[in-house]
């Protein structure tokens, strides 16, 4: 079974809201938020989370910012539901809006490490995983960079 990664934008509102009721975030954000205001990663989250990590970004779309709804009530597969602040999620935006997936790619050696991938490594492998990954960097950008512009948060979760 693969762990797929998940994001829904919401209001600064609706985040707060759901987190003062936390036996209802699940509901509420997964099931709740329409399909224009989500993205599914599918199982690319972790590797473009290594990628970021190696790149150093401030905010990491997919590691930073807090559990939610709280550390006791946080869901998904591996309940690592997360939240950003609409600060985090702009931060998060210019990072991705500036750093190309090409650069990102540079730290190919840095992500089968971290992968575990086996040794010694196969460059086509290798490859072909970067090209995966490289397909969902768009949409990762143009999401987060919509989040910014309406004033959203985001909140992360696996599946």
């Amino acid at each position: 079974m693969s762990v797929e990664g998940a994001f829904a934008r919401v209001s600064p509102e609706l985040l707060e809201e759901v987190r003062g009721v936390p036996g209802e975030a699940y509901a509420r954000i997964v099931e709740g938020v329409d399909a224009a205001d989500r993205l599914d990663l599918e199982g690319t989250y972790a590797g473009l989370a290594v990628l970021m990590e190696a790149e150093h970004f401030a905010v990491n779309p997919i590691t930073s910012g807090v559990p939610y709804p709280d550390d006791v009530a946080r869901w998904g597969a591996l309940e690592q539901s997360r939240s950003l602040t609409v600060a985090q999620v702009g931060e998060a935006a210019a990072a991705l809006r500036n750093v190309p997936f090409e650069k990102l790619a540079r730290h190919r050696y840095f992500l089968a490490a971290k992968e575990q991938r086996p040794r010694p490594y196969d460059e086509d492998a290798l490859d072909s995983h970067l090209d995966e990954l490289g397909r969902f960097y768009p949409g990762l950008v143009e999401f987060f960079g919509t989040a910014a512009r309406n004033g959203q948060c985001t909140i992360f979760w696996t599946a």
